[in-house]
């Protein structure tokens, strides 16, 4: 039953009246005649996932006919579009929001076509008509549309929608970047709720947001920052959809979700991403270093090099820590130990002086008689606080009888840690951790460093970084435990650094599902874990972006739907579509009224270049219908029948008896009827007024 609120046209007209110039005094919407934006609410909360917009628009019309809005929203590429409502009365006349519907597009754009055409013939039209709302958002696009047809003379209408952006996971920070809300109308109102989550210090724009959260500007680019409180710990998220069963159950046109059959059979969608802690290690600062270079004849001159170049490097790090006061002894060594300076001298003098150390090469390699004195050294009180280190640079080729498990045992008791740097041709990356059944690995285990394997001195400084602190997960293997039992396993890189993500996906999963989700890799050779296990709330957040945005997966447009209607987003084949009630049927959408034409232009929030929007399914059956009554009466044609047919916006075919007709029928600019498709219509008129019009 319609609500009967406005039963007196007169008294509602009067009283809109009353507040129209306040309307005006707002921000037009370019390119609408006589449309206001009366306000622009957006509310927005943060989460380690991303930002949620809540946007609210209203908009007044202040002209005499009805109007159609068709605004673009511009929107980050990976973003998502949902949860659209129209603003509108109840059955007791008291305003409330009427959820939109989630379509196929091609359903929604029939009934948005319907919504312009009007009502049939002879139907009583009224002021305050109802009202359609039409969200779409196109292939490639970053854009979606919304389009609302119509706001009645001097009445204004609400609608709110959902947009969800992403973070962004950089350096150990999740970052969201706000673009400026002030495009298409009046600038936007934007409140960012405050900071709830104790795990996560938020900021905005580098200051920090409090639990009463705070006002933006809307004209104006924001970053958004949410820093986790414990940097070390990393995150690891999973998804599993089943795309099958999405698809079975998606209520869209059957014949949109049958995939052709020479694609590849639809399966599960597993998804898996870490994000590395920001700290992986806490170590007490670097307080005296002592380097052990091997000067045998077995260790070549250039593999010396290497290895003495990457030693420099990092004392040359520690010396630009002027906090970190670090003093350093090289010593040479082959059959016996020798002191450079017979002293502990500040780093970067040592980092100088190693880079170009001549050593005279002899026989024999007594690391083991080194390392010894390298302990003896360290054993002498240091005023300063830290740990001491023990750097060895050698190719570990040493005499047969040589006991490592000796020198793990003595690396154990003792208080120094050990790094040792191996020469060696095996290293295709130029620097990493040595294998794990290296005989050496243990020795520097148990000494608090790694065994590291060293091919090239062309590195950069991310080497010398990790000796200091650990920079790197290495190892990366993912392991996925299935229902069925089954346990599969997935290496996933080499490393990666400390803060930085990494993504593993599957798009044809033919297995059974996902029980759980494992992350294994190595930090200074001790072994770190991560567990997840899927969720529907990351599933949905998931399946949002994949329906969107084509760039980054192999899923056909069947897979894509279904996903849009799962995640319940606007997507290239999802429309949302409202249709509230407020006093009658709409009038027929009148060409030159009311047309928005922003399409191309490009915002803040846009990815790549300028795009462009196509209209789908709008038949302005109406519009038509006027072209066609405007020839009869340039003709002053009384009686009789014509046809004429269109494709898109050109007329291609004319049959009309009246040759006056049948010329102004050729002369029709059907730009104003944005009309789409081939139509073929037959008009019967009498008396110079179309009286049938068919649409064939």
């Amino acid at each position: 039953m319609r609500p009967q609120h406005a039963r007196f046209p007169l008294v509602a007209l009067a009283a809109t009246l009353a507040w129209t110039p306040l309307a005006r005094a707002h921000d037009p919407v370019p390119g609408t005649a006589g449309v206001d934006e009366q306000d622009h609410q957006i509310e927005i909360s943060v989460a380690r996932e991303g930002a949620t917009l809540r946007v609210t628009r209203s908009m007044f019309n202040s002209g005499l006919l009805h109007a159609e809005v068709e605004l673009p929203i511009p929107l980050p590429c990976a973003a998502t579009l949902g949860d659209v409502k129209l603003r509108a009365p109840d059955q007791s006349g008291a305003a409330s929001w009427v959820s939109a519907e989630l379509l196929d597009e091609a359903e929604a754009a029939r009934r948005w076509a319907l919504a312009l055409e009007g009502p049939a013939d002879g139907a009583p039209t009224v002021l305050n008509a109802d009202t359609a709302v039409h969200v779409t958002r196109e292939d490639y696009a970053c854009e979606a549309e919304l389009s609302i047809y119509p706001i009645p003379p001097l009445h204004s209408r609400t609608v709110s929608y959902e947009v969800f952006m992403p973070s962004t996971y950089v350096e150990g920070r999740y970052l969201v970047e706000l673009p400026s809300f002030d495009a298409y109308g009046r600038t936007a109102t934007v409140e960012l709720r405050g900071a709830r989550d104790p795990a996560l210090a938020v900021s905005v724009d580098g200051r920090a947001l409090g639990s009463a959260g705070t006002t933006l500007d809307g004209a104006s680019v924001h970053t958004i920052e949410l820093a986790p409180h414990d940097r070390g710990r990393g995150q690891l998220s999973a998804v599993d959809l089943d795309l099958p069963g999405l698809v079975e159950r998606a209520p869209a046109a059957a014949a949109r979700l049958v995939a052709s059959p020479d694609e590849p059979a639809l399966g599960r969608v597993l998804l898996a991403d870490f994000e590395a802690p920001s700290v992986l290690a806490q170590l007490p600062p670097v307080r005296r270093v002592v380097v052990l270079v091997d000067a045998s004849r077995s260790l070549s001159d250039s593999s010396r090099r290497e290895l003495t170049e990457l030693a420099a490097a990092y004392l040359e790090q520690l010396a630009a820590d002027p906090a970190q006061p670090t003093r350093t002894e090289l010593v040479v060594f082959d059959r016996t130990p020798r002191r450079i300076y017979h002293d502990f001298v500040p780093a970067a003098w040592a980092a100088e002086d190693l880079a170009k150390l001549e050593i005279e090469v002899r026989n024999g390699s007594e690391l083991g008689a080194a390392m010894s004195f390298a302990r003896e050294l360290l054993a002498s009180p240091a005023a300063a606080d830290g740990a001491d280190w023990v750097i060895v640079l050698s190719d570990l080729y040493l005499r047969q009888d040589f006991s490592v498990d000796e020198q793990r045992a003595a690396s154990a008791a003792s208080s120094e840690r050990i790094h040792i740097l191996q020469a060696s041709d095996n290293s295709s990356e130029g620097f990493g951790p040595a294998a794990a059944d290296a005989p050496w690995l243990a020795v520097a285990r148990e000494g608090g460093g790694m065994l590291w394997e060293v091919s090239s001195s062309s590195l950069g400084d991310e080497p010398a970084r990790e000796l200091i602190s650990p920079t790197r997960v290495w190892s990366l293997t993912l392991a996925l435990e299935l229902r069925d039992g089954q346990r599969l396993e997935h290496p996933l890189g080499r490393w990666l650094g400390a803060g930085a993500a990494r993504r593993y996906a599957e798009f044809r999963h033919p297995g059974a599902a996902l029980e759980r989700a494992t992350l294994f890799g190595e930090v200074w050779g001790q072994r770190r874990a991560w567990t997840a296990t899927p969720s529907e709330a990351a599933g949905r957040r998931a399946a949002g972006r994949l329906a969107s945005d084509e760039s980054d997966n192999p899923l056909s447009d069947a897979a894509r739907a279904a996903l849009a209607f799962y995640a319940e987003v606007v997507s290239p084949f999802t429309s949302a579509w409202a249709e509230a009630s407020f006093d009658g049927s709409a009038p027929a959408q009148a060409p030159y009224i009311g047309g928005l034409g922003l399409h191309g232009v490009g915002s803040s929030f846009r990815c790549g270049g300028a795009g462009s929007f196509g209209r789908r399914g709008s038949s302005h059956r109406s519009a038509l219908r006027t072209l066609a009554q405007t020839v009869i009466d340039s003709c002053a044609a009384r009686r009789g029948s014509f046809e004429f047919e269109t494709t898109d916006l050109e007329i291609v075919a004319v049959v009309s008896p009246n040759r006056c007709v049948e010329a102004k029928l050729w002369d029709l600019n059907l730009a104003s009827t944005r009309s789409e498709g081939r139509k073929r219509l037959a008009i019967t008129y009498a008396d110079g007024t179309i009286t049938d019009l068919v649409v064939r």
